[in-house]
């Protein structure tokens, strides 16, 4: 196991006893999990500032989203896409495991793909036959006149 980076705060270092005590890592592969963990204590203090002063706060302009709730979404951003840039499977090893061993059928067996498809037809999952209805679009439409300020609300 790759020794923990330091200034790892708990978030973080949980992060790293969890993906290194399962996998081994490369040295670039280390530097994305390193990456990831100091996002995840940044996310973990932008959380607890919001917390401190609240989710919204008074300007020049009027009440807004404090900015470390905005900075908060951006970094969980930035962490997603740092763990799926380390490429690691999902769940934990022993989901991992009960997948692998669940029966998968024969090859060239189609019927069950087939039944598939048809059981998302039957149920309106088929995005092509189905359409968003015109409600949404109204409330959509308001809701970017809104944010957009333009007043005719």
């Amino acid at each position: 196991m790759a020794t923990t980076p330091r200034g790892l705060r708990a978030a973080g270092r949980r992060l790293w006893t969890a993906v290194t005590s399962d996998f081994e890592l490369d040295p670039p592969e280390l530097e994305l999990l390193t990456e990831a963990c100091r996002t995840l204590d940044l996310i973990a203090d932008l959380r607890a500032e919001a917390a401190k002063n609240g989710i919204v706060i008074a300007s020049n302009q009027g009440v807004r989203v404090h900015p470390a709730v905005v900075e908060a979404r951006q970094q969980r951003l930035a962490l997603a896409k740092l763990l799926s840039a380390l490429g690691l499977p999902k769940g934990s090893p022993k989901t991992r495991r009960q997948r692998e061993r669940a029966p998968q059928g024969r090859p060239g067996d189609h019927a069950a793909t087939r039944a598939g498809r048809v059981r998302r037809r039957a149920v309106g999952t088929d995005r092509r036959r189905f359409r968003r209805p015109v409600a949404a679009d109204a409330c959509a439409r308001a809701v970017a006149c809104c944010a957009g300020g333009m007043g005719r609300c």
